[in-house]
């Protein structure tokens, strides 16, 4: 069940801002936007006035144009959380072009032990 926030909370903007743009190179998460108590409305807001841009369903840039590599980076691990980089992704000074590597847990990849 998705979280439905907390309407006697507002919405923490200065939060989001911190988070996207100082901790996580200019994305966010719509669960990440839930924990700041962000409703739906609010959220629709946000993509209207572009301070956010979908990346990737439930996945959002601060800009519309194109991602950089960075920004692809954290946004395939937000897509996939819980989520690590991994093989080359997850290299100090990886390849910027290609596919980004993720890792995620076992129990969600239909593998059977």
């Amino acid at each position: 069940m998705e979280h439905s926030g907390d309407a006697k909370q507002p919405f923490d903007h200065d939060g989001m801002v911190r988070l996207r743009d100082e901790i996580q190179g200019g994305v966010i998460s719509r669960r990440q936007l839930r924990d700041l108590h962000a409703q739906d409305h609010d959220i629709r807001r946000l993509v209207r006035n572009r301070e956010l841009a979908v990346i990737h369903p439930g996945v959002y840039v601060n800009h519309t144009g194109n991602p950089t590599w960075g920004q692809r980076a954290w946004a395939a691990v937000l897509v996939c959380w819980p989520a690590a980089l991994t093989g080359r992704s997850a290299l100090p000074k990886p390849l910027e072009r290609g596919p980004i590597e993720v890792m995620v847990p076992v129990s969600r990849t239909g593998a059977r032990t």
